[in-house]
């Protein structure tokens, strides 16, 4: 209980025990304490062709954290909780130095503002390539 905040970006995908690696991130984290975890979009060519990825993530996955979500309610898979202060689509592209062209830019703030009814209706057409989430620590 005493980290301020925990940067991981592009890690948990990569690590089997997801559940064990968000409740050691929540012991070790003071309450209130921010956490940005970067992940591979499940839709993303990226994660597709990286032989040593072992999962991707998509907008609710950290639903079973939030001790105000119906799944962390009904599953209880963890003591862990964590609420979703942000979530950004494709990060790395926006501090990149070539930026994002203009249909990108359009589609990742749709991702932003409405990130269900982006994965719901056109990430099958129009993929993204990672999330990070900025949780809060709740304890």
């Amino acid at each position: 209980g005493s980290v301020d905040e925990i940067w991981m970006d592009q890690v948990l995908g990569h690590l089997r025990e997801t559940v064990q690696v968000l409740e050691e991130l929540w012991r070790i984290s003071k309450n209130g304490a921010d956490i940005h975890i970067g992940v591979p979009y499940f839709r993303s060519f990226y994660q597709a062709i990286d032989p040593t990825m072992i999962r991707a993530f998509c907008t609710r996955s950290f639903d079973f954290f939030n001790p105000e979500g119906e799944l962390f309610k009904k599953y209880s898979y963890s003591k862990a909780k964590f609420t979703l202060e942000k979530l950004e689509f494709d990060r790395e592209w926006k501090e990149s130095p070539q930026g994002m062209r203009p249909f990108h830019k359009c589609l990742v703030k749709l991702a932003e503002s409405r990130p269900h009814f982006y994965e719901e209706r056109l990430s099958h057409l129009f993929p993204l390539n990672s999330m990070t989430f900025h949780l809060k620590v709740v304890k």
